[in-house]
């Protein structure tokens, strides 16, 4: 069966309610999220809200009142903490910033067909690299995405 998808033009702060990131002390799996109530994707990442950082092994924690960093490959929007979800593929990092955001590319990946929506250009997926979205890369991809969600932790912190 082929599969579609239909893009629903989100941007990458859409996903920028969690970030799973590499503790700084164990090197394990660890969370940045909003410290209160997220009401996110309707607020702007870049609110004075309190974040807290949580290690789901060590249970190292810190809070910060921020001001988001630019958005990079490399780290969380906050703290800057590296992402724990990355991995090389086809000569290029695939990343996400949580489970929901790699379930979204994954979907995304797999579609044989991708239905747009409008023609939002600050929307994620016109912004998606050329690597990511070839056909002929789909399985590659795929493989990896799959390894990054083999890496996703279980226990919730």
């Amino acid at each position: 069966m082929n599969k579609r998808f239909k893009n629903r033009s989100f941007i990458l702060r859409h996903f920028g309610h969690e970030f799973l990131v590499i503790c700084p002390r164990c090197q394990s799996c660890a969370k940045v999220f909003p410290a209160d109530k997220p009401t996110f994707p309707l607020d702007p990442p870049h609110t004075k809200n309190p974040i807290r950082f949580c290690c789901i092994v060590c249970s190292l924690t810190d809070e910060i009142s921020p001001y988001p960093n630019s958005i990079s490959i490399d780290a969380d929007f906050y703290f800057g903490y590296p992402l724990y979800l990355k991995i090389s593929c086809v000569g290029e990092t695939l990343w996400a910033l949580n489970k929901e955001h790699l379930e979204y590319l994954e979907n995304l990946v797999e579609a044989k067909f991708r239905k747009v929506e409008s023609n939002h250009n600050r929307s994620m997926e016109n912004h998606l690299p050329q690597w990511m979205t070839s056909a002929k890369n789909r399985s590659a991809v795929l493989k990896s995405i799959q390894r990054l969600k083999e890496k996703l932790p279980t226990k919730e912190a």
